[in-house]
């Protein structure tokens, strides 16, 4: 299926690694022009180099007020017209309870997960706004809808993201922008593997034992893999999912028991 995407300009946040790598080769693959960003230089320059020739990478700190806005500028810069896709991946801020996460953490996280986000949007909307057409798609949790101990903060800001994407939706929806959000469930990132050692600790076990403890507790008998991911993404940027619009989307292999 041909998803319409060549040529498209697309913004990928956090793609130095993980699931907006993963995002940012799909979207590659299907003929987009990709630019990429992420905290770390060395990395982001990394990563761009590994998706090939015509990958721009920049520097995106999403807690940076004024980041936001300058990655949109240098990608406009850079393609020649401003992005008509925004796919928002971030790393998850540290695992906590109530009791050790204090009012900085809390702050860093909204920054990190809430503000980054409609940030970013509010930056790549203009440019939307004028072609007539845009995809948006955020990258939550499947602790958003069913929050998984430990993860306070992540668990809480991407339920308030899937509020955020649904009412957005409703706003932009006649302009041809869709907005909608993604769902992973237990998927082999160097944030799970973090989780698993966190949780081994926790136990008394080991990292291995965690991590066959998820699969076997996940429906399909596995943990996912991050291009699984990913192409469900890039079809929520394409034109066949122009209806598609508001949703929070589980790619979890069935691990959410609700309906």
């Amino acid at each position: 299926m041909d998803f319409g995407l060549k040529d498209r300009i697309a913004l990928v946040t956090g793609a130095s690694s993980g699931l907006g790598h993963a995002c940012a080769r799909t979207l590659v693959d299907e003929g987009a022009r990709v630019c990429i960003t992420g905290s770390d230089a060395d990395r982001i320059a990394a990563a761009a180099t590994q998706l090939g020739p015509g990958v721009d990478g920049s520097v995106l700190d999403l807690t940076e007020p004024r980041h936001p806005e300058a990655a949109v500028a240098h990608v406009t810069a850079t393609c020649g017209a401003p992005p008509t896709i925004l796919v928002m991946s971030t790393g998850g801020p540290p695992a906590g309870t109530f009791d050790s996460t204090d009012d900085a953490q809390w702050e860093r996280a909204t920054d990190l997960i809430l503000r980054g986000a409609v940030r970013t949007i509010r930056a790549c909307l203009p440019g939307m706004r004028a072609a007539g057409h845009g995809r948006i798609v955020l990258i939550t949790s499947i602790a958003a809808q069913e929050p998984i101990e430990g993860l306070l903060t992540s668990s809480t800001l991407r339920a308030g993201l899937h509020g955020f994407v649904n009412a957005l939706a409703r706003e932009i929806g006649a302009l041809g922008i869709t907005a909608n959000a993604v769902m992973p469930g237990y998927t082999r990132t160097n944030r799970l593997i973090e989780l698993a050692d966190r949780w081994a600790e926790q136990r008394g076990t080991t990292r291995e034992g965690v991590l066959e403890s998820l699969a076997a507790g996940t429906p399909i008998g596995r943990i996912a893999e991050p291009a699984e991911l990913a192409a469900a993404v890039a079809f929520l940027c394409s034109e066949q999912a122009a209806a598609i619009n508001g949703v929070a989307l589980p790619v979890d292999g069935g691990e959410l028991r609700s309906i």
